[in-house]
């Protein structure tokens, strides 16, 4: 399967013959992975100019793709709040159709919370996983410095930790106070997550800007399980 450029005609990739007769998403999702342009930025068309919508299977006979590659819209107050509203509220339909447009995923409200860090304080994994496939960032942080990262510790959200750690996530990236997200989970009483950070190497060690440590914080909230942990890793 020949995938080119609509405008030159030139050949950007080969798809193996096995996405035929899958859908176009399918085969966006592999051009992603591919050549690193996210599939809500891909168009195709077929050679007589008419679109392939995502929900299409591809024709298994051979076939020739032409391929449009979008920019991201201009940055929308209303269309922006409409992302984090639909990641904070784990709407992945109203979410899809607008990184689709396509919308930057990494537009910020006032406070400097982009739709990622919303999903995350929530908890919600799957809008993570769609701004991800759009390009966010994973470590962008808000006016205070807290990344996506350190709003899912703090709020106790394991499967949301996990999640970023295994995107690359910057688990020692500390706020404007200092405070690492293990030190936000020690503080919060998270054992669970304070052992997922530090198996996952972050330092436990670490303290915050005033010299507080994630042990001396744990002791003085009286978190004696995570002391525990903390003393004997």
């Amino acid at each position: 399967m020949e995938v080119c450029f609509l405008s030159s005609g030139e050949t950007l990739t080969v798809l193996e013959d096995e996405l035929q007769g899958q859908t176009a998403k399918a085969v966006k999702k592999a051009l992603a992975a591919k050549v690193g342009i996210s599939r809500f930025k891909q168009r195709f068309f077929v050679e007589d100019g008419s679109e392939i919508q995502d929900d299409e299977v591809l024709d298994p006979a051979p076939l020739k793709i032409q391929l449009v590659v979008l920019e991201f819209w201009p940055t929308d107050d209303e269309e922006t709040q409409k992302m984090i509203v639909a990641s904070r509220d784990n709407d992945v339909v109203a979410l899809e159709q607008l990184l689709q447009r396509p919308r930057n995923p990494n537009e910020a409200n006032q406070g400097g919370k982009t739709p990622l860090f919303h999903a995350a304080e929530q908890g919600h994994v799957q809008p993570m996983e769609l701004l991800l496939v759009a390009g966010a960032k994973t470590d962008e942080p808000e006016f205070r410095g807290r990344t996506p990262l350190f709003a899912a510790a703090r709020n106790d959200h394991l499967n949301a930790v996990r999640f970023l750690v295994e995107n690359g996530a910057a688990k020692d990236q500390g706020d404007n106070d200092g405070e690492t997200p293990l030190w936000v989970a020690a503080l919060k009483g998270h054992l669970d997550i304070v052992r997922f950070l530090f198996e996952g190497g972050a330092a436990k060690d670490q303290a915050q800007n005033d010299g507080a440590t994630p042990l001396l914080v744990a002791a003085g909230e009286g978190h004696l399980d995570i002391v525990r942990f903390l003393v004997a890793a």
